[in-house]
């Protein structure tokens, strides 16, 4: 007899005459709050970082020295890699809460978990791609500013204009690439004036 308390306690669940209740239905739940507080946290972080590299777009315009524009260009690339990180977790997460609540309708905490996910999910989706349009359109306007920002430069310096490939080969920054692009076979400046 002794052992019959310690044999149900282990098992955590005992049924209506025994009068123990399911204590993996309020774990559950708590997890599932804190999976939805993980995700407000991340959903709320990456819309400040957004707004941070808009910001940062911003002062990348103002900016006359090479130097500075090439370090104010790749901390913006390291913020939008870890933007798109946290966009792509953001989706997992939301994707697991939503296959959680249909793969556990017959828990008796899915009640819950359905009431509180369900309204939630499409919102979210929304706001998610909402966040990555913006970030994909601020990623090809920085790209298109930084090559007028190479062209103009080198159009001060030299009075001609480059070709897309070595502009390419200027983001990428390999020098011998550059020296393959511009060397005496390779035709790639145009002169703009005539």
């Amino acid at each position: 007899m002794s052992n019959l308390p310690a044999v149900a306690s282990a098992v955590g669940e005992r049924g209506i005459e025994s009068g123990r209740l399911n204590t993996n239905a309020a774990s559950d739940v708590q997890d599932l709050f804190q999976q939805i507080k993980e995700f407000e946290m991340l959903l709320d972080n990456t819309a400040v970082m957004v707004h941070r590299l808009k910001e940062a777009n911003r002062e990348f315009r103002s900016v006359t020295e090479a130097s500075a524009v090439k370090a104010i260009k790749e901390h913006m690339e390291r913020n939008m890699d870890e933007v798109w990180k946290m966009a792509h977790t953001m989706t997992d997460k939301l994707k697991k809460m939503i296959l959680d609540s249909f793969e556990n309708k017959n828990n008796a905490w899915s009640e819950i978990h359905g009431r509180v996910t369900m309204p939630m999910a499409p919102s979210s989706m929304t706001t998610l791609i909402a966040l990555k349009n913006d970030l994909q359109n601020l990623r090809n306007t920085i790209r298109e500013e930084y090559q007028e920002v190479v062209q103009i430069r080198i159009f001060a310096v030299s009075g001609t204009k480059l070709s897309d490939e070595v502009i390419r080969v200027i983001e990428v920054g390999s020098i011998v690439h550059l020296g393959e692009c511009t060397s005496g076979n390779n035709r790639s400046r145009e002169p703009l004036v005539k």
